[in-house]
């Protein structure tokens, strides 16, 4: 995934920022090349004005070392379903939308062609090596979904 932007976005699901990424390439999932996707952050200014920054997420603040700094590139496994667990955990609404929204259920950079640590969880290694690891998951998943007539799971790894 290749950083677009980032911006406060106070909605009411409990989320206080998102960002708009482009998929490089799809490991797993639905998602194509080129296509926009939206993902929700905790991290972000509140309705308090003051600034939050979710442990769990890649940092904010442009600048920093491994931000969401536009053009930025990132290893992300997303999700919708995890949006709408974290909103209702949080005693929020999904408000009625169109567009399509995620959460973020890990990020890493990518440097190169090496997956990198973060500030809270270890790098993944070699962006060729992952790749050939997740193949026969993917190739799994989309056999399933088939005989069962439906998607199976929708999280999505983009990367590049």
């Amino acid at each position: 995934m290749e950083v677009i932007d980032v911006r406060p976005e106070l909605l009411g699901d409990g989320f206080r920022s998102t960002a708009r990424l482009r998929v490089k390439e799809g490991l797993k999932g639905d998602l194509q090349p080129d296509d926009l996707v939206e993902v929700r952050l905790l991290s972000g200014l509140g309705s308090d004005g003051k600034f939050h920054q979710n442990g769990g997420e890649p940092v904010v603040v442009p600048g920093l070392p491994a931000s969401l700094m536009a053009g930025s590139r990132w290893f992300m496994l997303l999700s919708e379903g995890v949006r709408a667990e974290q909103a209702l955990r949080l005693g929020k609404t999904l408000p009625s939308s169109d567009r399509r929204l995620f959460a973020i259920l890990g990020a890493w950079p990518v440097l190169g062609g090496e997956i990198a640590e973060t500030h809270t969880e270890p790098g993944l290694g070699r962006l060729d090596q992952v790749r050939r690891e997740l193949a026969p998951v993917n190739a799994a998943f989309v056999r399933a979904s088939r005989r069962l007539g439906k998607p199976l799971m929708r999280r999505i790894v983009g990367l590049k």
